[in-house]
């Protein structure tokens, strides 16, 4: 597959362009560049992307709780995926190499959980709920599960 090509292809074609594979047996054939039926060009979407883009500076309202990453627990530049995960941006990496460690910007986080989620560490050595050690049966609670 010509990729450069490929990504010329649905460059040209816009937002709404699809790419298909044809794998048999997992061995890549022959692609298909298109248009995807679903989505209407005609609509114009500038304000709804507009407002999108304009988010709060400050969402803390929106968090129940307090998060905060232990230092000590957490990996630095070696891991990250908190930071990459997180949906609103919040986490933010703290220094390099040995010794940086990720921080949360309480003002950005919205309490979603997806940081202890997505912790490669026990979670409990690193992500703070309250200033505690994270219970499993607190995110349960807290989305009524």
């Amino acid at each position: 597959i010509d990729t450069p090509r490929v990504l010329s292809e649905m460059a040209d074609i816009g937002p709404e362009a699809r790419l298909f594979l044809y794998r048999p047996e997992g061995k890549v054939i022959r692609y298909e560049v298109f248009q995807d039926p679903r989505v209407c060009p005609e609509i114009h979407r500038g304000a709804v992307i507009e407002n999108l883009q304009e988010k709060p500076k400050d969402v803390s309202g929106w968090c129940t709780h307090e998060f905060f990453i232990d230092i000590k627990g957490c990996l630095g530049d070696e891991c990250g995926r908190c930071a990459i995960m997180c949906p609103e941006n919040a986490i933010h990496l703290m220094g390099k190499g040995k010794g940086s460690f990720h921080e949360i910007d309480p003002l950005a986080c919205k309490g979603c959980f997806i940081c202890w989620v997505e912790c490669v560490r026990t979670a409990a050595d690193c992500i703070l709920v309250d200033g505690k050690t994270f219970d499993p049966t607190m995110r349960a609670k807290h989305f009524g599960e």
